[in-house]
């Protein structure tokens, strides 16, 4: 082992309590990216606008997305979570053999405590967030506007005063239902790979505020499109004015360039048109021409008999020279004038162009695949499942990973996991649903199922396992981890005095000038570190999500280091590993087989109290220490 120091520093480096620092990351890249402007160790905004010139915007007549409360979204971003996910091994399927993941928890928390393990890792996220059709929010983060300060900023009401006759809550609709999706699509876009894309499904209410939204946080140029979707056939004539039969699925990438074109599997009515075939494959005769409107491809070509036929055509002249060498093109004669240029349309390697109108997959299909898995219709408005199959076809090779932070009912991993079956895909989910109570009144509720993310859990269960009368089982299943509070007796403390209100907190400095910090430490009983009940496996599952590694990282007791119980945690995905015990050491552990040929920049957890002082000198020289 390189026994050379990696640290000057006397003090130990202590193990991550919180979530990634999201402003802490934005500031370093700027610093990276304008070394000039970094003063003391702060950023000057003054230099950042001489550097930056012409290209600032001018905010008198500049172009902005505005509504009540969306500064206070970006304090929603910024904060860290000190919360953890506690593997749930009863409520997990087949957990040894498979990578897909549900998470119950509130997705914002969630999407925070991913942004280390998962940044850049996701192909995929397809959300299905509330439609905002004015029925209670739950998504109602502590930061949203109260109806009375929203009027205040709106201008409506001034020092308690009406402004107005008649006062719009409509506005405060909009932003509470704007105040929650913000935050959570930035989480999501830091982690979609370079080559990622995510689709949106909403209606009506917001489509408008949803677009104007994403342009700010993926970039215009990084819109896709706008899928029309048809909801339903028939019926309608309750409707109050015209009978509204489609929704819409808004199509972003991470970053355009990076994009491919998107296909999906051919259906056996289009290939039905094949019906010719040469040595090279099946084909049919199309036309050659195109609309001249918009057609870069005008020239004139030459039939058999020397008439001149001057049009648009589907490709350059070169490329058409190149076709008609190869015999891939015809000529026919419609009548005794007219000539008609054809060409050999083949069945392409990757499938169909993916289409922007979606007119087969209506609401009454999801469903049916919630009553035919569980027997029941017990939740409404589930995605069709082909329909689900389709988005993943078209954006995702088949050893990628998905996101659903909307999980509902789980569609979405139930597509992952059939689309594998399929054609033999090694596709995993992460599918993440808030533990939303059901009502006591619905169907849900009397078939046992008191929480929505109780609906994902046994839908995935039931299609692992096989379900209606010709079951066939899925060799699959996933872990479940829940959202829960830290292991950390001193994240407690922290949560405990920060949830007195602003001004408590305001004077939580003594007269000697103690800060929060300090008295936080000063009134800590550091002899138990651990809340009550606390179990090894939680502790190291908030290791494992707080430095970064993959929740499907596997935790092996090590047999060569008797008499201490050391534990490897190896991330096969990052191809990284990390050590830790909560044992008390006191001999030369480094003097173990395992540790002899293991690189200087490796990670070691242990309980600093646990230390004696010639071994934690030790270590310190011999691995990246950080102590419990």
């Amino acid at each position: 082992m390189n026994k050379t120091s990696n640290s000057s520093h006397e003090e130990l480096n202590s193990i991550n309590l919180n979530s990634s620092d999201i402003l802490q990351q934005n500031i370093e890249n700027l610093k990276k990216l304008f070394p000039q402007i970094v003063v003391d160790g702060k950023i000057d905004f003054d230099t950042l606008k001489l550097i930056l010139d012409d290209e600032l915007e001018d905010e008198k007549q500049s172009y902005k997305f505005q509504w009540a409360g969306k500064k206070q979204c970006y304090k929603a971003i910024n904060s860290t979570t000190n919360a953890t996910l506690k593997y749930s091994k009863d409520d997990s399927l087949n957990p040894k053999d498979n990578d897909n993941i549900i998470i119950e928890g509130d997705n914002l928390e969630v999407l925070k405590l991913l942004q280390k393990s998962y940044r850049h890792s996701i192909k995929m996220i397809y959300i299905d967030p509330p439609y905002n059709t004015g029925n209670d929010f739950v998504y109602e983060d502590d930061f949203n506007t109260p109806l009375e300060k929203y009027y205040e900023i709106t201008g409506q009401k001034q020092k308690g005063e009406d402004t107005t006759s008649k006062k719009s809550k409509e506005g405060r609709r909009h932003a509470l239902w704007l105040n929650m999706i913000y935050p959570r699509l930035i989480l999501a876009r830091n982690l979609l790979k370079d080559d990622g894309v995510i689709f949106i499904s909403i209606d009506d209410n917001e489509v408008h505020n949803l677009k104007m939204i994403c342009n700010e946080i993926f970039g215009e140029e990084n819109f896709i499109a706008n899928l029309i979707r048809q909801t339903r056939k028939g019926g309608g004539s309750m409707s109050k004015y015209i009978s509204s039969d489609h929704d819409y699925i808004l199509v972003y990438s991470k970053n355009i360039n990076s994009l491919s074109k998107m296909y999906v599997p051919y259906n056996k009515n289009y290939l039905t048109r094949y019906k010719e075939e040469d040595n090279i494959g099946k084909y049919f005769w199309d036309t050659y021409a195109r609309n001249r409107q918009g057609s870069s491809n005008i020239y004139t070509i030459n039939a058999p008999d020397g008439t001149k036929l001057h049009k648009a055509w589907i490709n350059p002249k070169s490329k058409f020279e190149d076709l008609l060498k190869r015999g891939e093109v015809r000529f026919k004669k419609i009548d005794d004038e007219k000539w008609s240029v054809q060409v050999k349309q083949r069945i392409g390697e990757y499938g169909q162009i993916f289409r922007s109108l979606l007119l087969e997959d209506t609401n009454e299909y999801g469903t049916k695949s919630i009553k035919n898995i569980l027997g029941n219709n017990i939740f409404d408005y589930a995605k069709p499942i082909e329909l689900m199959k389709k988005i993943i076809n078209a954006s995702t090779n088949k050893n990628d990973l998905i996101l659903d932070f909307f999980a509902g009912s789980g569609t979405t991993g139930q597509a992952v996991l059939e689309l594998n079956k399929e054609d033999g895909g090694n596709r995993k989910f992460i599918l993440v649903q808030l533990p939303e109570p059901t009502n006591p009144k619905s169907e849900a509720y009397k078939n046992g199922y008191k929480y929505i993310s109780d609906i994902t859990k046994q839908r995935i269960r039931r299609v692992v396992r096989g379900y209606g009368k010709n079951p066939t089982p899925i060799n699959s299943g996933f872990k479940v981890f829940k959202l829960d509070n830290s292991n950390y007796k001193l994240n407690e403390k922290i949560n405990y005095l920060y949830s007195l209100d602003e001004k408590q907190k305001d004077n939580q400095k003594d007269k000697n000038s103690q800060t929060l910090k300090d008295k936080i430490k000063t009134s800590f009983d550091f002899e138990d570190k651990f809340i009550n009940g606390w179990k090894k496996e939680d502790v190291i599952y908030e290791n494992i999500i707080k430095e970064g590694y993959n929740l499907n990282s596997t935790i092996k007791e090590l047999t060569n280091c008797k008499p201490y119980k050391i534990y490897k945690i190896s991330d096969s995905v990052k191809e990284k590993s990390f050590y830790i015990t909560f044992d008390e050491i006191d001999i030369d552990i480094t003097l173990q087989d395992e540790f002899k040929d293991i690189a200087n920049d490796t990670l070691f957890i242990c309980l600093d109290s646990n230390l004696k002082d010639n071994v934690k000198l030790n270590l310190k020289y011999s691995f990246i220490l950080k102590t419990l």
